[in-house]
C-alpha cells in the first residue's frame, strides 16, 4: 500500500494527471541536462562497473527506471518521502529499489557513505521552511568519498516568456508575468538554490559546477504546457496547505497564466545543473 507523510507539505499533485506530467517533463529536462547525468560525472565514474547510485524526492521513479537501463550493473535507490507514485514493485528492473526516506531525518546507516552519485532533481521547491543546510550535509553523508551530488533544479528568473521573440506578442501580457512573483512567494528555498555552489564548497565538495540548460526552440510550447499543467497542481495544494491572501493572490497568477496561454503566450522554467564532488 502507497504510503505518504503527513508532514512533506508536498504542494503538487501525486494522482494520475500529476504522473502525466512528470513524465513528460523528465524527458523535457533530460534533454535540457545533456542527459541522465552530468558529463563531469559520466567522464569521472561512467567507466566503473559496479556503481550505486541514490535519486532523492524520486516521485515516480521515472530518472531512477532510466538510469538503472542506461547503466547495466549498476545498483540504483530511489527514494521519496512518499509511496504514493512508486511504480509496483514486480515491475522493478534488477538492481532497482524504490523505498520511502524523509532525507531530513538522521541518515539511514545502510546510506552513510554508500554512493557514487546523488541525485536531487526538482525538490528544492518541496523543501519550503526547511533548513537546506540539513538537506545538503545529509547528501554529502550518504555519497562515498570521491562520489559525486546532481541537483538539477530552478534557477533564476525562475519564469522566463518569450514575448521579445514572439511576433505576435501582446501588449496586454504582464512583464513580468504575475505567476513569477507568487511562484517565488510559495517556494522561498528557490532563492536558496542560487547560493547552492557556495554552500557546497564550504560544506565540503571540492569540485563544484553549474550549468545552464536551456530549452530548445522547436519545444517552447511543450515547455508552457508542462509548466502551466506543474501550476495548476500546485494551486490545489497550496489551497489544500495554506490560508489567507497568498492563497487566492497564486489562484489569480495561474488564471492569468492560463489566459495568456490561450492567447499564445510562451513560458518555460530557469533551469540550471549543479554537480559537486565530495573530498576523496
Amino acid at each position: 500500500m502507497a504510503s505518504t507523510n503527513p508532514r512533506d507539505g508536498y504542494l503538487l499533485g501525486r494522482d494520475i494527471l500529476a504522473e502525466s506530467r512528470l513524465y513528460a517533463q523528465h524527458y523535457l529536462f533530460t534533454e535540457r541536462a545533456g542527459g541522465l547525468l552530468n558529463a563531469d560525472i559520466v567522464k569521472d565514474v561512467g567507466g566503473k562497473t559496479s556503481m550505486e547510485i541514490l535519486d532523492v524526492g524520486c516521485g515516480n521513479g521515472i530518472w531512477a527506471l532510466d538510469v538503472a537501463q542506461a547503466y547495466p550493473g549498476t545498483k540504483v535507490v530511489g527514494t521519496d518521502i512518499s509511496s504514493a507514485q512508486f511504480p509496483p514493485a514486480w515491475t522493478w528492473p534488477k538492481d532497482c529499489v524504490f523505498t520511502t526516506v524523509d532525507v531530513l531525518e538522521p541518515v539511514p546507516q545502510q546510506y552513510v557513505g554508500r554512493f557514487d552519485v546523488a541525485n536531487a532533481r526538482m525538490v528544492a521547491g518541496n523543501l519550503h521552511g526547511c533548513d537546506m543546510n540539513i538537506f545538503l550535509g545529509h547528501l554529502l553523508r550518504m555519497l562515498k568519498p570521491g562520489g559525486w551530488i546532481q541537483c538539477l533544479d530552478l534557477s533564476l528568473p525562475v519564469v522566463c516568456a518569450h514575448d521579445d521573440e514572439d511576433p505576435q506578442a501582446q501588449t496586454t501580457w504582464k512583464r513580468p508575468p504575475t505567476i513569477a512573483t507568487q511562484l517565488l512567494r510559495i517556494s522561498t528555498s528557490i532563492a536558496w538554490l542560487e547560493d547552492l555552489p557556495t554552500r557546497m564548497k564550504s560544506g565540503g565538495f571540492a569540485v563544484v559546477r553549474e550549468y545552464d540548460c536551456p530549452p530548445r526552440r522547436s519545444q517552447f510550447r511543450h515547455e508552457t504546457v508542462n509548466f502551466l499543467s506543474a501550476m495548476v497542481e500546485m494551486s490545489r495544494g497550496v489551497r489544500s496547505i495554506m490560508a489567507g491572501d497568498i492563497v487566492d493572490e497564486f489562484d489569480e497568477a495561474v488564471e492569468e497564466l492560463h489566459r495568456d496561454v490561450r492567447d499564445g503566450r510562451l513560458f518555460h522554467v530557469g533551469l540550471k545543473v549543479r554537480v559537486g564532488k565530495k573530498a576523496s
